[in-house]
């Protein structure tokens, strides 16, 4: 997944982390360095595989 591609994803799917970093926006993830940014995308990617009831993916 591309750097702006990881971003927008992280933005379309924040609600699954909100509690976790309740200022996750643009400039939050530009600051990330790639490995941090694909480390997010992971993050999300698990937690809507672990808790499909509780968290939807959105595109």
């Amino acid at each position: 997944m591309d750097r702006e591609s990881a971003i927008q994803y992280c933005l379309k799917n924040d609600h699954v982390v909100c509690l976790m970093k309740p200022t996750m926006n643009r400039e939050y993830l530009s600051s990330l360095d790639d490995e941090q940014l694909q480390s997010r995308v992971r993050l999300i990617k698990g937690f809507i595989r672990d808790f499909p009831n509780d968290y939807e993916e959105r595109s």
